[in-house]
């Protein structure tokens, strides 16, 4: 089977930590692996220890400023710029 993400976009609800952990044992559970999940939000944390609290438990925490950075190094991703010109 193919690799699963689960992006969940919540404006300022850290519920969603929970629910990316549960959404990931459930699709590990089916057979998809490996699966990355990931919590995006819409700006910076005003708290930095949900940062910390995300990477202990294995979750991509982006917001706008780190968010291609932390695509790119967790996913291998790589924009062709060019392709965009079109």
């Amino acid at each position: 089977k193919s690799r699963a993400y689960l992006p969940i976009m919540k404006k300022g609800s850290y519920a969603a930590i929970g629910q990316v952990i549960r959404y990931r044992q459930k699709l590990n559970a089916l057979g998809y692996e490996p699966v990355k999940a990931v919590i995006a939000i819409e700006r910076a944390p005003d708290d930095r220890s949900w940062d910390e609290l995300c990477m202990d438990e294995d979750i991509l925490f982006v917001w706008p400023e780190v968010a291609e950075t932390r695509f790119q190094k967790a996913f291998g991703y790589t924009e062709n710029k060019e392709s965009k010109k079109e």
